[in-house]
């Protein structure tokens, strides 16, 4: 019996330019994420709605930063 492929779980990177888009994607919605849960409360709930709406944009591009990165273009 041979041993399992380690990387076959992993997606494989077809795309390097989606993938550095994405990183930066995914550091963007981690700065935002913790800066709406604990970090620099918004003065108001609007900055907060603002907020969340971005976050949402930002993880909607990453989705297809990721898509495009394996190569899961529809």
């Amino acid at each position: 019996m041979t041993a399992p492929n380690p990387h076959m779980d992993q997606p494989r990177i077809v795309d390097e330019d989606a993938h550095r888009e994405r990183v930066s994607l995914d550091q963007q919605i981690r700065t935002l994420t913790d800066k709406l849960t604990i970090g620099d409360r918004p003065n108001s709930l609007i900055e907060h709605h603002k907020g969340l709406l971005k976050l949402q944009d930002l993880q909607e591009k990453r989705r297809d930063a990721f898509r495009r990165e394996v190569g899961w273009e529809e």
